[in-house]
């Protein structure tokens, strides 16, 4: 009996001091961890979604006549343009971008049956600002063409002057400053953009613009006095995106 005894107290001790030290193993791994651990700081991104571009513009427009007017005929011009945008997902982008073009010019010279020489010349100068949208069609290979339209203004600004010389006599020189006419504007374009890294991509494309009705200035005695025309031009870009993370 007592044999007995000694046995049975022999295994509640074992049992009691395995069960301590079972808990005690244990304890690390249901303990509490640290704050940090359990609770990580949150990360926030700032700029994800926006972008910078920047762009040139070969631009097919409406050209001056003879006499400094402006007419149906075309010309070539050339300018700069930039903006900031935002990429909401995969598919759809939106951006504010402004276009400054360089001043076109047009000189005219002519003579009347009294031996009078005259010449005309005139500067065009034209700047726009858009609110566009674009829908991006998919990527293939780094390759990404898109559709997009916009709608803003389109500032003009004609100026020139005049020098006649009478036969014999001294010349003449007139200056007739314009003044900047605005009108709503619009533009349709579609182009291909390349991804060059995550952040950087080339964007070459080509935009129709609808630059509104332009009348020059009604300036007296001045030769530079145009019909209501209608602007537009078509516009070849290239430009850089890039993505601000």
């Amino acid at each position: 009996m007592k044999l007995l005894i000694v046995i049975w107290s022999s295994l509640v001790v074992s049992g009691l001091t395995g069960g301590v030290a079972e808990a005690a193993d244990l304890a690390p791994l249901y303990g509490q961890p640290d704050n940090e651990e359990a609770f990580p700081p949150q990360q926030y991104t700032f700029g994800t979604g926006w972008y910078l571009r920047g762009d040139l513009t070969a631009s097919d427009d409406v050209k001056l006549n003879t006499l400094g007017t402006l007419t149906d005929k075309r010309d070539w011009n050339y300018g700069v343009g930039g903006g900031v945008g935002y990429k909401f997902n995969d598919y759809f982008r939106a951006d504010v971008t402004g276009d400054y073009l360089g001043t076109q010019k047009s000189i005219e010279r002519s003579a009347d049956s009294f031996g009078t020489i005259s010449t005309l010349k005139s500067n065009l100068r034209r700047f726009d600002g858009l609110v566009n949208a674009y829908i991006d069609l998919g990527t293939w290979g780094g390759f990404t063409p898109y559709i997009g339209a916009g709608v803003g203004f389109a500032g003009l600004r004609l100026d020139g002057s005049s020098v006649n010389t009478p036969l014999g006599a001294k010349s003449h020189y007139t200056k007739y400053s314009g003044e900047t006419r605005y009108d709503l504007a619009w533009a349709a374009m579609a182009g291909l953009t390349y991804s060059v890294s995550a952040n950087l991509l080339v964007d070459i494309g080509y935009r129709y613009l609808d630059l509104g009705t332009y009348k020059a200035p009604n300036i007296p005695s001045s030769p530079f006095n145009a019909a209501k025309t209608d602007l537009n031009a078509h516009e070849i870009r290239a430009g850089l995106r890039y993505m601000i993370y």
